[in-house]
């Protein structure tokens, strides 16, 4: 797809470039998110995909430094972990 071809949705018709600026997105974005959903539900303003607190995104992507999201990470380390030490030590 390119930023000129036209992409209707909700009865208007407007082309990638300017579904863009008006969702306030970039374009590769919403490119992005045409090649793989529908119109309707690529053609939504900000984050799609909201994280939540207590996961391992969250501190790491997000950079929450809450108890639960401190922890989510540091579970997810020792596994990791507890893997490599395994499998070093046959």
């Amino acid at each position: 797809m390119k930023l000129q071809q036209l992409i209707t949705a909700n009865g208007k018709v407007q082309s990638v470039q300017d579904w863009a600026t008006e969702l306030g997105i970039e374009p590769g974005t919403l490119l992005k998110r045409l090649e793989v959903m529908a119109p309707e539900k690529a053609l939504v303003s900000g984050r799609l995909n909201e994280w939540k607190h207590g996961t391992r995104t969250g501190y790491e992507m997000h950079k929450c430094r809450c108890d639960a999201c401190r922890r989510a990470n540091s579970v997810h380390h020792r596994k990791l972990y507890a893997q490599r030490k395994r499998a070093n030590n046959p």
